[in-house]
Parts: C-alpha cells; structure tokens; sequence
C-alpha cells in the first residue's frame, strides 16, 4: 500500500486525460512503478512461509500426521535428536532453495526491465 500512496498524483492525472481506464491505469502505469516493491514483498512472503512452525507444532505437537509434517519439524526433531549431520544439510537446502527463489525473482525482474 506505502507503494501505491507514493505513486506521483500527477502521472495518474496524465494518464487519466489521454484516456485511459483504470484497469489499464493500473496495469500499465501503476504495476511497472511498484514492480520492486512487489518483488521485495514476494520474497518476504516466500521467507515467512517457513516460519509457521509454532502454530504447527502447537497443532499436531512433534510428530504430526505427514500432511501437516513440515521443515520445521524436520529441523526440530533432528535438533532434539542431536541428529546435526541431517540438520546441517537441510538447512543447507533451505537456504538453496530461497536463494534460488531470489535469484530467479530478480531475474525476471531485470528481463522484463530490458524488454
């Protein structure tokens, strides 16, 4: 929302007398300004997916059924088990994972700013 509110009025006023509707308003003007905001939020969003743990465990305790059975879970329980061999490779994974998320975030992003 801070993204939209920091959108200059005048370029949404231009717009709006060269005759332009809303939803292409938003599209083509509104979207391309917010666009690294939006990115910086996805990626926060993607992070804070793994950070459910607490109302997981509280659910289903340590060992839930396999549906609700998540990383965290699996890094809890090698912790507790003092398994460190397992947990140092998934978190290894993890990390992979959301840099790979990141890196192919941001190139997207810089294609479509070259296109």
């Amino acid at each position: 929302m801070v993204a939209m509110k920091s959108i200059e009025s005048e370029i949404i006023d231009a717009a709006m007398l060269d005759g332009v509707n809303p939803l292409q308003c938003f599209w083509y003007i509104k979207l391309p300004i917010i666009k690294s905001s939006l990115l910086i939020c996805g990626i926060l969003t993607i992070y804070n997916s793994f950070r459910c743990f607490r109302e997981a465990y509280l659910i289903g305790g340590s060992h839930p059924n396999e549906q609700l059975y998540s990383i965290q879970h699996f890094l809890q329980n090698n912790f507790m088990n003092m398994n460190y061999a397992r947990l140092e490779a998934a978190s290894v994974l993890v990390v992979l994972f959301v840099g790979a998320v990141v890196l192919i975030g941001m190139y997207l992003a810089r294609k479509k700013r070259n296109n």
